[in-house]
């Protein structure tokens, strides 16, 4: 039986760093009421993380999540 670690995850920036240990190119939309408090890794490719702050119309969040995508 395979054993898997158990992470204590309390942020959605560890989660991310979590998940990208998986998968490298995983793009991360951050959702926040505290936008500004957010500090993304100055080496990070804007394409692959944004914030958006909250609260937001779906019409922001589709856009947001189109313009990641490249859409």
């Amino acid at each position: 039986a395979r054993r898997q670690r158990q992470m204590c995850i309390e942020t959605g920036q560890e989660l991310a760093v979590a998940a990208r240990q998986l998968r490298p190119d995983l793009k991360v939309l951050y959702a926040s009421g505290y936008a500004e408090s957010i500090e993304i890794d100055k080496g990070e490719p804007a394409s692959r993380t944004s914030i958006i702050g909250k609260p937001f119309s779906l019409d922001a969040l589709r856009d947001k999540v189109q313009d990641m995508l490249g859409n």
